[in-house]
């Protein structure tokens, strides 16, 4: 019997890649750790390697999306990772309840926060800001960002906090957990900015997890090799990518004057590339942390999943939910007015 996510068999993998691309044998079928919205193989067909990306989306529509972002990218100059296209001339196959693409496999890791430069922010900045231009009155049928909903917060806060209860003597991560939901329930509780206020066009197509983290660099830092994990892909405001990639990229691993000048320098670089007016950038970034305030994705990954692996993930999360009270209007025009001088 199949299962959704399961690891597909040898045999049922060699016999869908020798359909589809005449590759034989397949050897080697890996599992890798760091995929946290999909799983990641990788793969050896006689002497070549390659990765495999089995994605979580079931819906062959949220799939094209994902290789029509990179395609369209990629026919633009962007360095995107992309996949190898079948005898179908697709860049995705089915599989056994799943879809999946075939990379090939590029031997290098990605930068944690601490081996980040500001150049590296830089590159990462200027890019973001190229990736927006091309992607700017993308369709209509791509899907849009899905923003905040109130009542399904709470929905969700629920199941986590009676999964708390049932812990009985709680270790670090259940403590955090705990701190966060309940830093979020007050935050939510008093937040009256719905997503009908956001009045920001939802006129680009976005990465939709832009971040060092899915990006290969040169050793420099001053380039990007390649850009890859497009699964978030979507049509929304490009302040609200820009906001995410700027809290990502410069606070997530705390939250001190040295990281707001790192702050400064992306968004200078940004700015560079591609221009936004302050009320938008502050607009972009008041969006981002309300969002950010009702995902609970994270604590239930942990709690529900028992996911030990995404407790990094909370921890930097938590930096930014600290600051959730913070006047967010002063401190985006700040940082824009800094970012903005010469």
């Amino acid at each position: 019997m199949s299962v959704h996510d399961q690891q597909p068999t040898y045999e049922d993998l060699a016999a869908k890649l020798l359909t589809l691309f005449a590759l034989e044998p397949v050897e080697d079928l890996e599992l890798l750790t760091g995929g946290f919205l999909c799983q990641n193989f990788t793969l050896r067909v006689g002497a070549q390697r390659f990765f495999l990306k089995q994605y979580r989306h079931k819906l062959s529509q949220v799939v094209h999306q994902v290789k029509y972002a990179e395609e369209l990218f990629a026919t633009h100059g962007v360095p995107v990772l992309s996949p190898l296209k079948d005898r179908f001339g697709r860049g995705a196959f089915y599989l056994d309840r799943n879809w999946y693409s075939l990379f090939p496999y590029v031997d290098r890791h990605t930068l944690s926060i601490d081996e980040l430069t500001n150049v590296g922010r830089e590159t990462l900045a200027h890019q973001l800001a190229s990736i927006h231009r091309i992607g700017r009155h993308v369709k209509k049928s791509i899907q849009p960002l899905l923003l905040w909903d109130r009542d399904r917060f709470f929905l969700e806060v629920a199941e986590l906090e009676m999964k708390l209860e049932e812990v009985g003597s709680k270790d670090p991560a259940h403590v955090l957990i705990a701190r966060v939901i309940e830093q979020k329930k007050k935050f939510v509780s008093h937040n009256t900015f719905t997503p009908e206020e956001a009045d920001l066009p939802f006129d680009t197509l976005l990465h939709g997890d832009f971040s060092y983290q899915n990006v290969f660099f040169s050793p420099g830092q001053d380039c990007i090799d390649f850009i890859f994990d497009f699964e978030k892909t979507c049509r929304g405001p490009r302040a609200f990518e820009l906001a995410r990639a700027i809290f990502v990229d410069a606070f997530d691993d705390g939250w001190d004057e040295s990281r707001l000048d790192r702050a400064v320098v992306f968004l200078r670089s940004y700015l560079r590339t591609f221009p936004m007016k302050s009320d938008e950038f502050t607009l972009g970034v008041r969006m981002y942390l309300v969002h950010l305030a009702h995902q609970l994705w994270i604590e239930g990954k942990i709690l529900l999943r028992d996911g030990a692996e995404y407790i990094p993930i909370l921890q930097a999360h938590s930096y930014r939910v600290e600051h959730l009270f913070d006047d967010l209007e002063s401190f985006a025009s700040s940082l824009y007015q800094k970012a903005s001088e010469a």
